[in-house]
């Protein structure tokens, strides 16, 4: 086992997120590493194959089964923060009440986390929804960020036209987790296609083609106002499927598929790879 990067946990995470096997898929995780969870996938067991599924338990200081021993063992190792200050994109968020330790969350934005053992599974929720309180965060120990690729650069420019990382110093804040250059690039994206409603619903299909919506019926949550629109998009970038070799060629030098990994994703999306 090995440790990863923010982005890397963020995308492990987006695979739980609104998912309607995550239960199954959880056990299954920490069964092959000989744990139990048993037949409801617990928060802090969540956020735990999240690791496991991409074989970064070490991040995180090694496995913990509950909220309890995971604060435990983040304050010996110096990884613990007290209160709700500060908190960014992959902390991982410990509730309680009456002195006591109850729950954890993944901050994924400035307000938003994934929890696990919600809403029949795993999805997100707001921090402040909560009868209990922030104590305090784990920031695990992920390895630095390199050079996001534009599809990346892409998801996380939508993630801020969705104001999951909020407005201005706050977004700044947030997006430091990836590094100053990789800052720049994303915000450099909002404003290519801020103004111009087809370029922003191009990306925010990458975005759902990507894994980064989930389902239909919970797509419409998390993207709001954009839902409608997007899968007209995305069925009318579907729809590119099945053009013979020329019409395809043609798509591509046109810019239809998007440069580099976005056309990489989207190609293989419509079936020519």
């Amino acid at each position: 086992m090995g440790k990863c990067t923010v982005w890397e946990l963020l995308e492990a995470a987006s695979k739980f997120d609104g998912s309607p096997t995550v239960n199954k898929d959880v056990a299954k995780i920490l069964k092959k590493h000989g744990h139990s969870s048993g037949t409801v996938a617990g928060c802090t067991n969540t956020i735990m194959a999240m690791f496991y599924s991409i074989d970064a338990i070490d991040t995180v200081g090694g496995y913990r089964n509950n909220n309890v021993p995971l604060t435990s063992n983040a304050k010996k190792l110096g990884l613990w923060h007290n209160g709700k200050t500060g908190i960014l994109p992959g902390d991982i968020v410990v509730f309680g009440r009456n002195g006591k330790t109850n729950h954890t969350e993944l901050a994924v934005g400035c307000r938003d986390d994934i929890s696990g053992n919600y809403n029949g599974g795993c999805s997100r929720r707001s921090r402040d929804s909560h009868s209990s309180k922030v104590f305090g965060y784990v920031r695990p120990l992920y390895k630095p960020m390199g050079v996001m690729d534009n599809l990346q650069i892409t998801i996380a420019a939508v993630d801020c036209i969705l104001d999951v990382y909020g407005k201005r110093s706050t977004r700044e804040q947030q997006l430091s987790v990836f590094g100053k250059d990789n800052a720049r690039k994303i915000q450099d994206e909002i404003n290519r296609v801020w103004g111009n409603a087809d370029k922003i619903l191009f990306d925010v299909a990458v975005y759902a083609i990507a894994g980064h919506a989930g389902n239909r019926s919970y797509r419409k949550k998390r993207l709001g106002t954009y839902a409608a629109a997007t899968q007209r998009k995305i069925d009318e970038i579907y729809a590119m499927r099945g053009k013979n070799a020329e019409e395809a060629a043609r798509m591509d030098r046109d810019g239809r598929f998007g440069t580099d990994a976005v056309r990489k994703l989207l190609l293989k999306f419509c079936g020519y790879t």
